[in-house]
């Protein structure tokens, strides 16, 4: 019903919005031959599959695009003259301010913030440290030190995301710190126990559950591994492994490759080698492909 929340995936004005509140669920089977869209008001529930009635396979349809526009036709068309309702607030939530986008509560240094509904007693409590301040030389930027002249100190506010999230946030231009700022294990606090190691492993993600698909080539049922490094790491090479197996060896980012399903339990590895000739490794990450 958040229709912010899914506008990153679908844009702010998307065929799950409705003209009143409504909340709205897609699917799509992974051989295109299923799609759903589920959704409902406080007056009414509706389902919609959308598919070949022979069975064939679409042409790369998904549930918002198949589905979705008979769900919505249709919702509007059922309750147009019905009045409008909000959903009713169920009872044992509180409402808290938390930091975008890390969603623990504000410091004074959060630039922007909202109203965040939780289940009574599961706010965060912990205070943000996505955005920290950071005493630098105002002339070349790079943090204070004792030799600095307290003349160009100045202090700035960077952003500093968890390991997993570094290189999607340089990507798209956020401030990031300088990486020297941060003191030893701080960079990620307690959130990744992995980025301990020097690399972490953030594909696929631990404890997924996979099925393969007879229908589809088994050269089409695969997945990304993906290691990232530590915020103060650079990293001169990172070999991926699968079950105790080099899957790739790579000299530059991105530290990713391609494995095939394959049944079974199976357990993924990073280990590289920083610019100054130390080992790092990951965290093992654990996933079950069923047949």
């Amino acid at each position: 019903s958040d229709n912010e929340a899914r506008t990153p995936a679908f844009g702010p004005h998307s065929l799950l919005s409705l003209s009143r509140p409504a909340a709205a669920k897609t699917g799509t089977s992974s051989d295109w031959r299923d799609n759903w869209t589920v959704g409902y008001t406080p007056q009414l529930v509706v389902g919609v599959w959308a598919g070949n009635a022979d069975g064939r396979p679409m042409v790369q349809v998904s549930g918002v695009e198949g589905a979705g526009p008979i769900w919505h036709d249709f919702m509007e068309a059922a309750l147009r003259g019905r009045r409008l309702l909000p959903f009713p607030e169920p009872p044992g939530l509180e409402r808290v301010r938390v930091c975008v986008p890390s969603g623990l509560l504000p410091t004074p240094y959060c630039p922007r913030t909202r109203l965040e509904l939780f289940i009574a007693g599961t706010a965060p409590t912990r205070p943000d440290d996505w955005y920290r301040p950071v005493r630098v030389d105002a002339v070349t930027g790079a943090p204070a030190g004792p030799e600095t002249d307290p003349a160009q100190v100045v202090e700035r506010v960077y952003v500093f995301p968890p390991a997993e999230a570094w290189e999607w946030a340089r990507e798209n231009g956020w401030p990031l710190g300088p990486v020297s700022a941060l003191p030893g294990s701080e960079a990620t606090g307690d959130r990744h126990p992995a980025a301990e190691g020097g690399l972490v492993i953030v594909s696929p993600d631990p404890g997924t559950v996979y099925r393969l698909s007879p229908t589809v080539p088994a050269a089409y049922q695969s997945i990304r591994v993906v290691a990232r490094p530590a915020e103060k790491m650079t990293v001169m090479e990172v070999t991926l492994y699968a079950d105790g197996e080099p899957l790739a060896v790579l000299d530059a980012p991105p530290f990713e490759a391609i494995w095939q399903l394959v049944p079974g339990e199976h357990i993924f590895l990073a280990r590289g080698v920083d610019s100054e000739g130390r080992s790092l490794r990951s965290a093992p990450v654990s996933i079950h492909v069923l047949p």
